[in-house]
């Protein structure tokens, strides 16, 4: 994977996280909406998605 690769994910994932935080800072899950919580939920799954391909750099080098 090229650093440019490396960076890319780097950036959403950050994103991502920020996002998460965002969501739920002051906020029980309880209150989220079905849309919201959906939201969260794609978010979530992206953010495993990035992780994965994270750990496939460190095995690479």
């Amino acid at each position: 994977m090229e650093t440019a690769g490396l960076d890319a994910i780097a950036r959403e994932l950050c994103e991502l996280l920020q996002q998460q935080v965002e969501s739920v800072v002051g906020r029980k899950f309880s209150d989220f909406t079905e849309e919201e919580l959906d939201t969260y939920q794609t978010r979530k799954r992206r953010i495993l998605e990035l992780r994965f391909e994270l750990d496939k750099f460190v095995r690479a080098t």
